[in-house]
């Protein structure tokens, strides 16, 4: 094994950050959003009537989960 005190910075740099992981990452964070979201309408009569919200809060949390889907759409394709 080498001792990464003998490497170049420059190849330590290289050793750390791999583009491959990162895209890897942010797709399977992007397949997860959007999974997370076309999930969300079929459960969410199930799911309002359990905790007993009204059609207000279901508004906003339907609302706060389109900004949240818009800003993670937004940051994956900044980071892209």
């Amino acid at each position: 094994m080498e001792c990464l005190s003998n490497v170049d910075p420059a190849q330590q740099q290289n050793r750390a950050f791999n583009p491959g992981y990162a895209f890897t990452i942010v797709m399977v964070a992007y397949v997860s959003v959007t999974l997370g979201e076309s999930l969300l309408a079929p459960v969410l009569p199930v799911f309002t009537e359990e905790l007993g919200l009204g059609t207000g809060s279901t508004a906003r949390l339907l609302g706060v989960v389109s900004i949240a889907a818009g800003v993670g759409n937004l940051m994956g394709g900044w980071s892209l």
